[in-house]
Parts: C-alpha cells; structure tokens; sequence
C-alpha cells in the first residue's frame, strides 16, 4: 500500500507505506527516473521494518534532505493501539 512519496536531487522516486501479506510490514521502495526498483538503494531497492510478530508497521510520510538523507515516519502497533514509528 503506498502512502507517501518524494523525489530525492537526482530526480528518483521514493515511495513509502506497507507490505500486505501474512503481516504489515513498513517498506520504503526507490525507483530510478526510468520507474524501475534502484538496485543501489538496499540490494533490490526495497528496505522493510518488521518490528515482531503481532505488530503492523505502516510507513505514513517521507522526505528528503538536502543531503539525500531519507527520513520516514508512521505507525505500528497491534489492533487499536498504535505508537509513532520514525
């Protein structure tokens, strides 16, 4: 599920939000200014959080510093309850 997007200073494209599958997992993906995944970012241009079993973790905003620095925020949490994941 995507939630969020941003552009870093070359022109690629960061998106932000959850994995859906057997769990909710955060994932950040970066695609190059052609559209594909940026292999150089992780190894297959896709980064998860998974903070443990129970837990849904959902990547909400992203930026981009001036320096390229990737920076997201969101949530996780387990039914109803829910804290700030940053």
């Amino acid at each position: 599920n995507v939630e969020a997007l941003a552009i870093d200073s070359a022109g690629r494209i960061l998106v932000a939000g959850s994995t859906v599958g057997a769990t909710v997992d955060g994932a950040i993906a970066r695609l190059t200014t052609a559209g594909v995944l940026d292999t150089t970012f992780s190894t297959d241009g896709l980064v998860s959080f998974d903070a443990g079993a129970g837990l849904s973790e959902v990547f909400s905003s992203i930026a981009v510093r001036a320096d390229d620095t990737v920076v997201a925020v969101g949530t996780i949490g387990a039914g109803a309850a829910a804290d700030v994941l940053a």
